[in-house]
């Protein structure tokens, strides 16, 4: 799983996801997609007001993981576009 981050102008963190059929059947990418975005909902006002891109790949997560690693990616990619700018 990765996560792109990039700045909006709209005052509120925004979620974007993209999960290719290579990740597997369309159960599994629906149940992935709706757990990303459960885990996204409780920590959006945790998060920096920005666009955050998720790139699902072929793990099974539960929804605890999704939080804690999306948590951590977000946290890891909004460094490195500090870093950047």
């Amino acid at each position: 799983m990765g996560v792109y981050v990039d700045g909006n102008e709209f005052g509120h963190p925004r979620l974007g996801m993209r999960i290719g059929k290579r990740a597997g059947k369309a159960v599994f990418r629906v149940r992935s997609r709706r757990r990303m975005r459960e885990a996204f909902r409780k920590l959006q006002h945790e998060l920096a007001p920005m666009d955050y891109v998720v790139i699902i790949r072929s793990i099974e997560l539960t929804s605890a993981e999704c939080e804690s690693m999306l948590r951590n990616l977000a946290d890891r990619a909004i460094r490195k576009l500090e870093r950047s700018r």
